[in-house]
């Protein structure tokens, strides 16, 4: 195909691609803005169970770059990013809907336009491609009018990237028939209550405030303003995002503080506002930034859009301002089940006030020694005067399904995709989960948690459909859009970095005798009563994954066992895990020796000895060793020569910064007592030195031929030398030397590793100025 005829159907896709970044889901929320650019790199689940990621972004430079030889490659493109974002996402989610409305967009306009077009090369043949089976079922050339048309009432709330999918089906939950049975024989208020209480949802619900309602209803009627002149034109395109950087620079320069409708749409989906007028004031900053870029060219379209669009949303707002709040609940709830919800702030409960984004346990009627632990994200009220709230379950280790040699921290939980409604009746009282990167760092003052209250640590996501364990990155993507600003408490710092102690599986026993490697994951054990955790997880054989820096199990290599800190209660082995980090930096954990150093000719002294054998290298020659106790390190395990697995090398490692921390009080005693013989694994100069003039034959580093004279007269201070040109006059030039040009006694810091800390050479050399003056 030439370039010529690429080009031309770069033009007619362009066409199509347009329509396609102009699509909206049935709550008026864009396609392009889900599907513009892939999800960050960080997210590693997302590219590893995506095979071929592509986004409308991608697909925008293929056509302006000509990079379509035909239109099946093009429609191809489209379809793989409604089969990516099916595959990853759950079913009830509002990327997955957004992608049915892309589907349906693909089969009804996309495909008969270009089979309509005589100049596609493929016109005929185009067809809707499956890239196989997904999680909800075959991918066929069909959309379902019903999951199309059927409102999402409990996604737009997106806290983090979705859990990962399985190729299996996710289970459907089961229905109480209790419930079932009263529907027809109780009265209006009981069958509601059946109906609120044990939903379960993907995201948490949505609850709206009647001034949310009324922002939202405001920006529902934005979109249906046209243009008076071209009613195929919408009013408010040039405010939809704000001018590309790239190409309009100057925009940046004239306005200080640039807005636009999607980043005040981006505002109300993540609950910024806290009142109408809030929302009011962004709207007036971004018409006054049009009008003031705009005022010069007072005929430009935009201009005359700023003009149009601001009269008609002052009608609008005074439209919306007018309405009651009691008749903004009931709209907001029509076309949805007919239950007004609402909302609150915080409730009290049993003598405790909770809020959106408290830490709560919920009753576990299956097991009841172990309530569900849950956050809060919605509390509301219904008509009927009973109260609800919406929790974001965490598991504890036991309610999963995992490998038989994972390891658990002893109060660890996991954080599931369930969001369940509860009644508030049912919370039995507060708790804390704690990230493990916080814990990491420090303890929470008194009164984070309240007395008697128990706490937990978190790191990891479950996902509770293909049982599989994911890190969790970012801390604040898992909390309540309410809290995420100011959710982090102030920590009391760790003098030394804390040990991680973790135990095996409380459920290890729980593995089949007829287990195999490789053997499929047995489902966990369901209690008989709906709306709790599983009763018990499960455990299974799989192969080691020795590339596991994590510390999740007995094979990682960062991993040793503990015996001295195994719980006698429940029979469990303890390990230590010691972060990579700690690792590579010779443990964090290890304590450092304060020693004088004198470089007035003494001999290295036996600190250096200490922390060389610490470290499993030979101290230099000129090194006396000095006799330390048997606590030492056993210097013949690093004699040996050959090489060590890295499971091994960690190991040991690990091991020794456990020894050194031991060690430490009786090897301080000692080198203190002869401090003044201490010096660092550096001899000190004590002959000529080819780096320094300070002593009889040495060279200079570096020199600057001083031809004007201006180095010279800069200062007297500086170091300068002398010398004959070939015509015998004398000329000055400026030293620069590699090292100190001498040395000066000082303390400095050895660690059990070797690494060396002390003053710089600047400071050294003030000193030494000082010393002699």
């Amino acid at each position: 195909m030439s370039a010529r005829d690429k080009k031309k159907l770069s033009v007619r896709l362009a066409a199509c691609m347009e329509t396609v970044q102009e699509l909206t889901d049935n709550d008026g929320y864009s396609l392009n803005d889900t599907f513009h650019r892939l999800p960050s790199r960080s997210l590693v689940d997302y590219f590893r169970i995506v095979k071929r990621p592509i986004s409308f972004h991608q697909i925008s430079r293929n056509i302006s770059g000509n990079k379509y030889a035909t239109g099946q490659e093009f429609v191809n493109d489209l379809i793989q990013v409604c089969w990516n974002a099916r595959l990853y996402n759950h079913r009830d989610s509002r990327i997955f809907h957004q992608a049915l409305v892309l589907k349906h967009h693909i089969l009804t306009e996309v495909i008969p336009k270009l089979q309509n077009e005589k100049s596609v090369p493929d016109h005929s043949s185009i067809t809707y491609t499956s890239f196989g089976d997904l999680p909800d079922g075959p991918d066929e050339p069909m959309v379902d009018e019903v999951l199309l048309t059927q409102p999402v009432k409990n996604d737009e709330f997106a806290p983090e990237p979705s859990p990962l999918r399985s190729a299996t089906s996710t289970p459907v939950p089961t229905v109480n028939m209790s419930m079932v049975g009263q529907r027809h024989s109780t009265p209006n208020h009981h069958k509601q209550k059946a109906v609120e209480s044990g939903i379960r949802r993907g995201r948490p619900p949505i609850i709206d405030k009647p001034f949310e309602i009324r922002i939202k209803l405001i920006l529902k009627a934005f979109k249906k303003l046209r243009d008076p002149n071209n009613e195929s034109r919408s009013l408010v395109q040039h405010f939809e995002k704000l001018p590309d950087a790239k190409y309009n620079p100057q925009y940046y320069q004239v306005i200080q503080n640039p807005i636009s409708l999607n980043e005040i749409k981006i505002k109300v989906r993540s609950r910024k506002y806290s009142n109408v007028d809030q929302f009011i004031n962004d709207l007036n900053l971004m018409f006054a930034n049009t009008k003031q870029f705009y005022e010069h060219d007072p005929y430009s379209e935009e201009y005359m859009d700023f003009e149009n669009f601001n009269r008609e949303a002052g009608m609008i707002i005074q439209q919306e301002i007018s309405k009651s709040e009691q008749e903004l609940i009931s709209a907001s709830t029509s076309g949805n089940d007919g239950v007004i919800r609402i909302p609150y702030d915080k409730m009290e409960i049993n003598g405790y006030t909770y809020k959106i984004g408290d830490w709560v346990l919920i009753q576990n009627p299956n097991d009841p020694e172990k309530p569900t632990v849950g956050q809060i994200f919605r509390l509301w009220s219904t008509d009927d005067g009973n109260k609800y709230t919406n929790v974001c379950w965490y598991y504890r280790p036991e309610q999963t399904c995992h490998k038989e040699d994972r390891l658990f921290f002893m109060n660890e939980v996991c954080k599931t995709g369930q969001y369940r409604d509860h009644l508030v009746s049912e919370i039995v009282g507060p708790c804390y989960v704690v990230f493990l990167t916080r814990y990491q760092k420090g303890d929470l003052p008194d009164g984070v948690i309240p007395d008697g209250a128990p706490w937990f640590i978190c790191e990891f996501r479950y996902n509770e459909s293909s049982h599989v364990f994911n890190r969790i990155r970012t801390w604040k993507a898992c909390l309540p859009d309410e809290v995420r600003d100011s959710y982090e408490q102030p920590l009391i710092p760790l003098h030394e970095p804390r040990k991680l102690i973790k135990y095996e599986s409380p459920i290890r026993a729980l593995l089949p005798r007829d287990s195999y490697v490789g053997m499929p994951i047995p489902e966990p054990t369901q209690g008989p009563l709906q709306n709790t955790p599983p009763l018990a997880g499960s455990v299974f054989l799989d192969e080691a994954v020795p590339t596991d820096d994590l510390g999740q199990y007995i094979s990682s290599p960062n991993v040793t066992e503990m015996p001295e800190r195994n719980d006698p209660a429940s029979g469990r082995r303890a390990y230590l895990f010691t972060p990579i980090s700690q690792l590579k930096g010779g443990g964090g954990a290890s304590s450092a020796h304060y020693v004088n150093n004198n470089y007035n000719g003494m001999q290295a002294s036996s600190a250096a000895t200490a922390a060389a054998a610490s470290i499993g290298i030979a101290p230099p020659a000129s090194v006396a060793p000095l006799t330390i106790s048997d606590q030492n390190l056993n210097s013949e395990a690093f004699a040996q020569s050959g090489f060590k697995p890295l499971q091994i090398q960690m190991q040991d490692q690990s091991k020794r910064v456990m020894d050194q921390q031991m060690m430490f009080p009786q090897q301080q005693q000692q080198l203190f007592r002869r401090a003044g013989d201490f010096a660092t694994l550096q001899p000190p100069q004590t002959k000529t030195s080819i780096y320094s003039t300070n002593f009889h034959g040495g060279v200079v580093s570096y020199a600057i031929p001083d031809v004007d004279g201006s180095l010279s007269a800069a200062s007297e201070q500086v170091t300068k030398r002398i010398r004959l040109t070939e015509q015998g006059d004398e000329e000055t030039d400026i030293v620069f030397f590699r090292a100190p040009p001498s040395a000066v006694p000082t303390n400095r810091i050895v660690t059990n590793n070797g690494i060396e800390f002390g003053h710089s050479a600047k400071y050294l050399a003030w000193k030494l100025k000082r010393a002699h003056v």
